[in-house]
């Protein structure tokens, strides 16, 4: 716990930004950033499986 002011005053404008900084500007956004990544992904995955089982099951049933 600060003493006084002073110390107070060094720890806000000395740590503090330094701590703050990183999460804030730096890991959060590239987390979010990699799982909007791995969504697209998974969506785009999907909607391909989707098509290939319509292709699919459309080539069955022209053989019909």
């Amino acid at each position: 716990m600060q003493v006084n002011v002073q110390e107070f005053l060094k720890e806000r404008l000395t740590i503090m930004p330094v701590l703050l900084f990183i999460p804030f500007h730096v890991v959060i956004p590239l987390t979010l950033l990699f799982i909007a990544f791995i969504k697209q992904r998974v969506k785009n995955k999907s909607a391909a499986t989707i098509m290939m089982f319509a292709a699919h099951s459309l080539s069955i049933r022209q053989r019909l």
